[in-house]
């Protein structure tokens, strides 16, 4: 729950694309937002462009399910430069 909500910088119970690209400037992994927009609605089951709880823990086991069966495991999928860093990577809601 705690993914969720610092991921819902805007706080209304969804996710949308401008909060996703708020959290990922700010661990310095930018994204432009039609990119932001695009994930939001393939992830979306309703495609109302947003995502809720239920579909953001339905894409969390996706993504761990996944993660979890590469070699290496789920830091596979964290750029080895990330990895090295993430002890700074730091986000505070505004």
């Amino acid at each position: 729950m705690f993914a969720f909500i610092f991921v819902d910088v805007s706080g209304n119970g969804f996710i949308h694309a401008n909060d996703l690209t708020d959290v990922l400037k700010a661990a310095n992994l930018p994204l432009p937002g039609y990119k932001a927009r695009e994930l939001i609605q393939n992830l979306t089951t309703t495609g109302d462009g947003r995502i809720s709880f239920e579909e953001f823990i339905s894409v969390s086991k996706m993504l761990f399910i996944s993660a979890s069966k590469m070699r290496g495991g789920i830091l596979m999928v964290v750029p080895r430069a990330q990895q090295r860093h993430k002890h700074r990577v730091s986000w505070a809601p505004s």
